[in-house]
């Protein structure tokens, strides 16, 4: 009989402990679950947004109803971070520089302390709004640990859901604050200044001492060079640079490719000539702006023409085949123009007198003349040997720069002997 009593409390002590360790399992699974969270939330900073009071009794509840052991369908809370109310947060403004500030960098700095505000608010206040996320987790027993697997997809959805809203929620912060205003305000007020194409030098020394902001614009206190000086000196370097440069403009400058070509006239002359201070109220059409530019236009504009006049060649219309300079006397000469490009079809010529057969010597010109491609011309030279030199282009400057640096000049390799009583037909 002893025995007999003994058995049974044996059996009922496994049953007991059979009956404890079943319902050890959801505990020990819902364990397992917030502590894999709590890992993944080390790499994913945003999936610490996720609140786990739940887990334990959604875990307890599938588990006892048999719906699963080992997958279940969890309800997870994140704070809701669009519903934050700005008001609550203890955040200040990176500090910044106005005059050489991004308004990007601004931004990404600012939306990061906003982030910090955020969670430090969360992890203070005990009401605070939440948003319900669905979360699929599985889980497999090795070794007597429950491991739990949560599909990378899974995460994906919660923490680009969270960044998402982070992101939009810091960036509206950002883009409200007095820093960003600023220097939006500032960025305007450069592009302006850049499309009015004073020069990138100029715009880059225009400094903001301060800014103030108001509804319809906003009062700038600055400092920039005088725009008299600046573009006087600009243009009185450039002048310079055109009488010592033999470089050859054959196209007439326009206000912009002038302005363009005297960047590192104007750049020096910024360096060079000390701000000075104004206060100047800005909106979408600043007088500021408006003044500056209203002053380059006058300086320049008066420059380019002088600029056009003395600098620039331009084509002018070819002459009539004809003897354009020289005394054109002596014996009797039918030269015949006879070129079939028809590009270089015009040609100048001239004769040059040297004392033997050598093409190679300088000689003194004799005779200059221009022809018309396919038209004869009779001219005159005294009795003498000479070399030829004939000139082709596509576009007339006139006699002294003839088809200008494009042109093309040749030397005929044979010296004309001319001697007296003869007459000479020539083919060029």
């Amino acid at each position: 009989m002893k025995k007999r009593v003994l058995l049974m409390a044996g059996v009922l002590l496994v049953l007991f402990g059979l009956i404890g360790c079943s319902g050890n399992v959801p505990s020990q699974q819902a364990r397992a679950i917030v502590a894999e969270m709590k890992h993944i939330s080390q790499s994913e900073r945003s999936f610490a947004a996720l609140q786990y009071d739940g887990i334990k009794e959604q875990v307890k509840e599938q588990y006892e109803k048999g719906i699963t052991s080992t997958q279940y369908q969890l309800t997870v809370e994140r704070f809701d971070v669009l519903g934050v109310d700005v008001a609550n947060l203890v955040l200040e403004e990176p500090a910044f520089d106005i005059n050489t500030e991004d308004i990007e960098e601004y931004t990404l700095t600012y939306m990061e302390m906003a982030q910090s505000a955020i969670e430090t608010y969360f992890n203070k206040e005990k009401e605070v709004e939440l948003m319900k996320q669905d979360l699929l987790v599985t889980l497999k027993e090795v070794d007597g640990e429950w491991q739990v697997e949560i599909s990378p997809s899974e995460i994906n959805i919660i923490v680009t859901s969270i960044n998402r809203d982070i992101t939009s929620k810091t960036r509206e912060m950002a883009e409200k604050s007095e820093g960003y205003l600023q220097l939006e305000a500032i960025e305007k007020m450069r592009a302006q200044l850049r499309e009015a194409n004073i020069g990138e030098s100029y715009v880059k020394a225009v400094q903001i001492e301060d800014i103030q902001l108001f509804a319809d614009g906003y009062t700038l206190t600055l400092s920039y060079p005088d725009p008299n000086e600046v573009y006087s000196k600009a243009v009185e370097e450039s002048y310079k640079t055109f009488q010592t440069n033999e470089e050859w403009n054959t196209t007439p400058f326009t206000l912009e490719s002038l302005i363009e070509k005297m960047q590192t006239e104007i750049e020096e002359a910024v360096h060079s000539i000390e701000n000075h201070l104004q206060t100047t109220y800005v909106d979408e059409s600043s007088d500021f702006v408006k003044e500056i530019v209203e002053i380059k236009e006058a300086i320049f504009s008066e420059y380019l023409g002088r600029v056009n006049t003395e600098f620039v060649t331009q084509e002018v219309d070819r002459p009539t085949t004809r003897v354009l300079s020289g005394a054109n006397t002596g014996q009797k000469i039918r030269i015949s123009n006879e070129t079939e490009i028809l590009q270089f079809k015009d040609v100048h010529f001239a004769f040059y007198r040297i004392s033997g057969t050598d093409v190679t010597e300088a000689g003194s010109l004799t005779l200059t003349g221009f022809m018309r491609g396919g038209e004869v011309l009779t001219l005159h030279l005294p009795v003498g040997n000479y070399k030829l030199v004939q000139t082709r282009g596509a576009t007339w400057y006139g006699e002294e720069l003839k088809f200008g640096p494009f042109g093309i000049s040749d030397t005929a390799s044979n010296v004309i002997e001319i001697q007296q009583n003869y007459e000479y037909e020539l083919v060029i």
